[in-house]
């Protein structure tokens, strides 16, 4: 084939849409800790390092929010809020239960 003969190429341009599983999950996982850590044996044991990979998971995704690959910032900052709570709520559950068993 000459060069006359070929068809023009075409650019596609492809638009990638947001990135917000981070902070979704983020929420979820804060969720449950702060729920979870209302329990007195099982809230210390899985609350406080559920909380801590929720911080995480929000955190990072509060880097996907400043460079505009993410849109889901309340949900990110509910994320975050709840995982502390969660984590807090662990820790008086490991007080509160460590206290119970000293007087027994």
């Amino acid at each position: 084939m000459s060069e006359s003969m070929r068809a023009p190429q075409q650019v596609v341009y492809v638009q990638v849409g947001p990135k917000n599983g981070l902070g979704t999950a983020s929420f979820v996982i804060g969720l449950a800790a702060a729920v979870v850590g209302l329990g007195p044996i099982i809230g210390a044991i899985f609350s406080i390092p559920a909380g801590v990979v929720g911080l995480a998971l929000g955190l990072a995704n509060i880097g996907r929010l400043r460079a505009k690959t993410a849109t889901n910032k309340w949900m990110t900052i509910s994320g975050l809020v709840l995982c502390a709570l969660g984590i807090t709520f662990g820790i008086i559950s490991a007080v509160l239960f460590n206290h119970a068993m000293h007087q027994l």
